[in-house]
């Protein structure tokens, strides 16, 4: 849920994530909370690899500003990929 809120809407996504999600945990609410849906997916073994990982996106151990969100955006979507069985295998910054 959050990595496609990321991919889909960015930074902006997160935050629009998060407020639905406060909202719907909110002590005024009565209820059950309503929570954005998560997506089924099919029943494989778990990845073992990742197209991209931590490491790509920390580059040197210090997650440097430049390109972060890209190198985040590329992960994400790795990361996607791999849960739902296809190969993500491609550079930090092409998502």
């Amino acid at each position: 849920m959050v990595l496609r809120a990321f991919l889909d809407g960015g930074r902006e996504g997160l935050r629009a994530l998060t407020a639905a999600l406060r909202r719907g945990n909110s002590h005024r609410r009565r209820g059950a909370p309503s929570w954005p849906a998560e997506p089924e997916l099919p029943e494989r073994p778990t990845p073992t690899t990742f197209g991209v990982t931590i490491a790509d996106v920390s580059v040197d151990g210090g997650f440097p500003a430049a390109g972060l969100e890209e190198r985040v955006r590329a992960w994400a979507a790795a990361t996607l990929a791999a849960l739902a069985g296809e190969d993500a295998r491609r550079p930090p910054g092409q998502a």
